[in-house]
């Protein structure tokens, strides 16, 4: 049977330091690099790469020494803080010859461009291949050393080699492999202590604590920035210029205070000029800024404290200024600005550059973001369907009171909480209800919240306050002076209309006006909020609207004009009363008034006087005169004008007789030939038919002006000579009609003087 393990393993890589080496290291390149006043230069110096028994040598006379042979390109990658505490080259050789020892043994630096101090020894060279060390763990070759000099293609090792033999003899030296290994230190880091500052635009000025060294501080009210000043312990070894770079990292940890050195159970990021808790720029700060020591700054026991830089972002915080010598503190100037934190408590810790926790925390920077009150809630409101006026009476519910606040946090939810009393009952502070929160992003929100539990007849007064997510409360605020509304759901009462303009005194008849009616009205009552306003209509029945509909008033007497009006029908004026809270009463009318009769009527001229007639006249025996009749009336059904001769034209011997060409019935022309006294008429409709101006005449003959001829009736009340026709509304009906009368005679009319009488009459029909 097989067994599976699934094995996780998580690494918290900490940077725990200290000596280490690296090497042997094989060169990759060698050469013979010429010495002044050497006798001989190295064969085959690539032979010197490897341990293989192939050897690079050099042929040595007497007291003669050999050329340097150059063995470089180690490929070491030194880290860059750390400092080089000793360098050991390994080399493998032997001679043909006990005379045969060192003449230099030297490292050279690239950096400075020079050769260390001469480790070669007197000592003869082995006669079998043999590994000879030189330096050591803590041998530095005379000189000082930089990773990037070890690091360097350039570093190389070099050995020169010596003939002591007094004979004239020669012999060879030869080196099979040249090894080297470096050792050195890192240093070791610790957040070893901080302190929380206010703001400041300098980082030459004291600091102001917001706490205690080493003690969480609560943050200043959102947008407002604050400092850092943290502290790095250096150990191990010296962390030199342009040494190891940081970040700063930040975490959330919920309600508890207690940063973990352990980061147990949070997960940090690196903080930025976006994050919740951000960087903050200083209008006259740059990063990299170095600083300088205040006597606000926290400390490190008695450590000396090595002032490095002002940071306003991850960017710059990547180098020291001033080397930070082992067993001393790197001190860092940190502006931080909260743009959208939620409240609680949030940790800081220093990272290297690439990500790797430092050796040890002795502290972790903790600070408090405080959940900040409301603010008091503004441009308070109170409306049911429509806003509602302070001291304003309503009849419906519910009452929506509304208002504009924020919170101190960027993110929360708030609600509009009121307190809604009897104006008899002082405030207690209590809410009465609260409304559904509102989500806030940092923008004023509107909050409300309804209300309905009220009591008719009562005037009220309310306040408000926000709460947020957190059961925080802004102050108390009063919508305006008190009273602030009243509440009311009984209608008014009473009321009587009266018909026409005197008040209380009901009027049967308008002024006889075709466009206007009056009425006024009294004893409409509300005990709780009084009368506020009217609204009126007029109708051909009691409570109908089909002459004017309602319409507002705040008098108690109106004449409405602009009415279609007619005679002979009754009016209704309906008026209904509206309290303040808009409660409308019962509708009460009158009991109803008609239009009065009106009637104009004049005849021009009065009397008529022919011209003598006789074979003299224009027109030989005959002559005609004209009557103008002018008529008015608000008789919805028009009028109609009647005349008859009374007294026929004669001088009680002698009388004219009725003309004789045509009748009432079919009028005709005056024809030649035609006698009698007749008219004609210029309306053009009578009773629907023309009978006076139609071509031809109703008599048959060719119409010629002024119109078609009848006799007079000489019965009561006469014939229609003129009428108005039936539906007049809105305005009088008024026309002009002209009357022509004619007389004609034979010669053998007696000559005398004749005269009667016509009767005209006018008929309105209402």
């Amino acid at each position: 049977m097989m067994v599976m393990v699934l094995l996780t393993v998580i690494l918290d890589f900490q940077k725990t330091l200290s000596a280490a080496s690296v090497g042997p290291s094989s060169p990759t390149a060698a050469s013979d690099t010429t010495i002044n006043g050497s006798g001989s230069t190295w064969s085959s110096p690539s032979n010197a790469l490897a341990s293989d028994g192939v050897y690079s040598s050099a042929s040595l006379g007497r007291n003669k020494y050999s050329d340097f042979l150059t063995v470089s390109g180690f490929g070491f990658t030194i880290p860059s803080d750390a400092t080089i505490n000793g360098i050991q080259a390994d080399i493998e050789k032997y001679a043909d010859n006990s005379n045969i020892s060192d003449y230099e043994v030297e490292a050279y630096n690239p950096i400075s461009a020079s050769y260390s101090a001469n480790l070669g020894t007197t000592t003869s060279w082995p006669s079998t291949d043999t590994n000879v060390t030189y330096g050591g763990t803590t041998n530095l070759w005379g000189t000082s050393w930089t990773p990037a000099a070890i690091d360097s293609s350039s570093f190389s090792i070099n050995i020169s080699a010596i003939n002591n033999t007094s004979a004239n003899k020669t012999y060879n030296a030869y080196v099979d492999y040249i090894s080297v290994t470096i050792y050195y230190s890192q240093p070791s880091f610790t957040e070893s202590s901080y302190e929380w500052y206010q703001n400041t635009n300098s980082i030459s000025s004291p600091l102001t604590p917001l706490a205690s060294q080493n003690t969480v501080a609560q943050a200043p009210v959102p947008g407002t920035p604050f400092r850092l000043r943290t502290l790095v312990n250096v150990a191990a070894a010296n962390d030199p210029i342009s040494g190891q770079a940081f970040y700063l990292q930040y975490a959330s940890n919920g309600t508890n205070p207690t940063c973990s050195t352990s980061f147990s159970g949070v997960t940090y990021a690196n903080v930025t000029s976006t994050t919740p808790i951000s960087f903050y720029s200083n209008p006259s700060l740059t990063d990299g800024q170095n600083i300088t020591a205040l006597s606000s700054d926290p400390t490190d026991g008695s450590n000396t404290i090595v002032p490095e830089q002002y940071m306003q972002s991850n960017s710059y915080f990547n180098d020291i200024q001033s080397a930070i010598p082992s067993g001393e503190d790197g001190e860092w100037d940190i502006a931080l600005n909260d743009t959208s934190a939620s409240p609680g408590y949030y940790c800081f810790r220093i990272v290297t550059n690439s990500g790797g926790l430092l050796s040890t925390y002795s502290y972790i920077p903790t600070l408090q973001i405080v959940d900040q009150p409301p603010t008091a809630p503004s441009s308070l409101t109170q409306a049911t369907t429509t806003s509602l006026s302070n001291g304003s009476w309503t009849n419906g519910t519910p009452i929506t009171f509304s208002g504009t606040a924020s919170s101190g946090n960027y993110t929360d939810t708030l609600k509009l909480c009121v307190e809604v009393e009897p104006i008899s009952t002082p405030f207690t502070n209590v809410n009465t209800s609260c409304g559904s929160g509102v989500a806030y992003n940092g923008t004023a929100v509107t909050i409300s919240d309804s209300y309905s539990a009220l009591t008719s007849g009562t005037q009220y007064h309310w306040q408000a306050r926000t709460e947020d997510a957190a059961g925080n409360y802004s102050a108390w605020v009063q919508f305006g002076t008190s009273p602030n509304f009243g509440y009311d759901t009984s209608p008014p009462t009473g009321g009587s209309v009266y018909d026409g303009s005197s008040t209380g005194v009901e009027e049967i008849f308008n002024n006889g006006s075709l466009s206007q009616l009056s009425a006024n009205w009294s004893g409409f009552s509300d005990t709780q909020d009084g009368i506020a306003s009217y609204s009126y209509s007029i109708g051909t029945t009691a409570g109908s609207t089909n002459v004017l509909g309602w319409t507002s008033t705040t008098g108690t007497a109106v004449t409405a004009t602009g009415l279609s009006l007619h005679t002979g029908q009754t009016y209704y004026f309906n008026v209904e009363a509206y309290d303040s809270a808009g409660n409308v009463s019962s509708v009460v009318s009158s009991s109803g008034q008609m239009v009065a009769p009106t009637l104009s009527f004049s005849i021009t001229p009065s009397v008529l006087t022919f011209a003598d007639l006789g074979p003299n006249n224009p027109i030989p025996w005959t002559d005609s005169e004209t009557t103008t009749i002018s008529a008015s009336s608000n008789a919805y059904n028009g009028f109609i004008i009647r005349a008859y001769l009374a007294q026929p034209l004669s001088n009680k011997s002698y009388t004219i007789n009725a003309f004789n060409g045509g009748t009432y019935a079919a009028p005709n022309t005056w024809a030649s030939g035609d006698t009698g006294f007749g008219y004609t008429s210029s309306d053009t409709s009578i009773g629907g038919s023309n009978i006076f101006q139609s071509n031809p005449c109703p008599g048959g003959s060719a119409y010629v002006a002024p119109g078609c001829f009848a006799p007079y009736s000489t019965t009561a009340p006469g014939d229609i000579i003129a009428d108005q026709a039936s539906g007049v509304v809105g305005s009088p009906a008024s026309d002009t009609f002209t009357i022509t009368n004619r007389v004609t005679v034979t010669p053998v009319q007696s000559a005398t003087t004749y005269s009667g009488v016509i009767v005209y009459s006018l008929t309105p029909n209402y």
